[in-house]
């Protein structure tokens, strides 16, 4: 196999490789992938959008055919400019919540244990434009600083709630009121 064929597998491996981890995120199936340090989430979710369309990009023009190989360079090179977008928002968003200590977009409130796992209660804020909502999520923690997790139940306009644990569920108590259930 000539050196020119095995920069191309590499570069298309690298694309799908990205492109799976990338998939895998937003899809969040089963679970999505977390870090404990929360701007690490921001920098590894703007490595990946730089990665993506400039791998897209390099894997085009591995591309032989004569229309597909224009075609997929012009398409690949449109998606850097949202994906360079969101990655520098990502950048600004990550180092903010460093010097603020805390990420206010969500905000760690409490959590209960149950015999199926932990499920812990953030508050959620989109900024101005928006309000308050809540969203609890099952996170299975590895001693590595990543986490798996997975959103069980969200409730938007509403700040903080109550959260019982009994046997391998989660009630969910709002002002005393019953707002759900979750196993």
């Amino acid at each position: 196999m000539h050196t020119e064929q095995r920069l191309s597998n590499k570069i298309r491996l690298a694309f799908f490789i990205v492109l799976f981890v990338v998939l895998w995120n937003w899809i969040g199936w089963p679970y999505k992938v977390r870090f404990e340090c929360s701007p690490l989430n921001y920098f590894v979710s703007s490595t990946l959008s730089f990665a993506l369309p400039i791998l897209a990009l390099a894997t085009s023009f591995t591309i032989r055919q004569r229309l597909a190989r224009p075609t997929a360079i012009v398409l690949s090179g449109l998606l850097i400019i949202p994906f360079g977008m969101y990655g520098l928002l990502a950048i600004m968003v990550g180092y903010d919540v460093i010097e603020r200590g805390k990420d206010f977009s969500y905000e760690y409130l409490k959590e209960a244990e149950t015999e199926n796992g932990i499920y812990r209660l953030y508050r959620t804020s989109c900024g101005a434009t928006c309000e308050f909502g809540l969203d609890l999520r099952k996170e299975i923690e590895t001693p590595i600083g990543i986490k798996f997790v997975k959103s069980v139940w969200s409730q938007y306009r509403a700040d903080d709630a109550y959260l019982v644990s009994k046997g391998g569920k989660v009630t969910i108590l709002f002002n005393g009121n019953f707002m759900a259930e979750v196993e």
